[in-house]
């Protein structure tokens, strides 16, 4: 369930770029500069160090706020698959 204050969408604007699903965590970097906040998750790991079958990486850009609000970059292997606003 959305609450009021959040919004996705496939593309947006950092600065004069754009930004869209389907970029790498480096064109959004260049596009939007260093974030507020970075996150990142490696991939699940077993006992022995290598990575479970089918397990990925993740990572999450935060950048703002700008205007009250927060835009959240969310990256698999690398790729944006998500963009969110929330206002906070």
């Amino acid at each position: 369930m959305l609450s009021l204050g959040e919004v996705y969408a496939s593309t947006v604007r950092c600065g004069t770029e754009i930004v869209s699903t389907g970029d790498s965590i480096d064109q959004v970097l260049a596009k939007c500069g260093k974030p507020t906040r970075r996150e990142e998750w490696g991939p699940a790991l077993r006992n022995n160090g290598v990575p479970k079958k089918g397990a990925v990486s993740e990572a999450t850009l935060v950048y703002g706020p700008d205007g009250g609000a927060y835009k959240y970059f969310r990256f698999v292997e690398g790729e944006l698959v998500e963009i969110r606003t929330e206002r906070e």
